[in-house]
């Protein structure tokens, strides 16, 4: 009887924390859903004005002559068993840095997620710096001091190209490695 009472209490104990976190994915998928067309909006607009302005007006308009250093700011988790969030964005990342060096380029990466570094650093990769347990931590100025150092290695021409690859929201069942160029601005 004590057991079949206690199963009944982890079933109850079970639902409750599904409830729970049923109700944080909807809060965070609103957020981000609202959040889409800001962003959506902020690179049209800043595409237009790169487009529209010379660039030797701003130096993280100009695209450099010769590329030889490009550099994969890559975004993955912390912690596994979600599906195939890491593996695909890993996957992804690996092919496009295994393209850049077949061009001859050399490519570096700066790593945001445990699952990614640890996954590029066995591997032999040139993993310029990684950050690991910085989700629900990570603030403004962390942000800053990220951009800061990647417009400073750009300008001082130690990066020649700088690309942000993430896994983009699609559904609960889909989220696609995207792509980004970031640096130099370009239309």
């Amino acid at each position: 009887m004590r057991k079949i009472g206690a199963v009944k209490k982890t079933k109850q104990i079970t639902k409750a924390m599904n409830m729970v976190a049923a109700a944080k994915l909807r809060t965070t998928q609103g957020r981000m859903e609202s959040f889409d067309p800001y962003a959506s909006k902020f690179a049209e607009v800043l595409g237009n004005l790169a487009g529209r302005i010379e660039s030797d007006i701003h130096p993280l308009l100009v695209k450099k002559e010769k590329i030889a250093n490009v550099e994969l700011l890559h975004f993955t988790a912390d912690r596994g068993l979600c599906g195939s969030f890491n593996s695909h964005s890993i996957t992804a990342a690996e092919k496009w840095v295994k393209e850049k060096e077949a061009e001859g380029l050399h490519c570096s990466l700066s790593l945001v997620g445990k699952k990614g570094k640890d996954y590029f650093a066995r591997r032999g990769y040139d993993v310029h710096q990684s950050h690991t347990h910085i989700y629900g931590k990570a603030d403004i100025a962390f942000i800053n001091q990220m951009a800061k150092e990647f417009i400073d290695r750009f300008l001082s021409d130690e990066i020649d190209e700088l690309y942000m690859q993430y896994s983009r929201f699609v559904s609960m069942a889909k989220q696609e490695p995207t792509l980004v160029k970031l640096l130099p601005i370009e239309p």
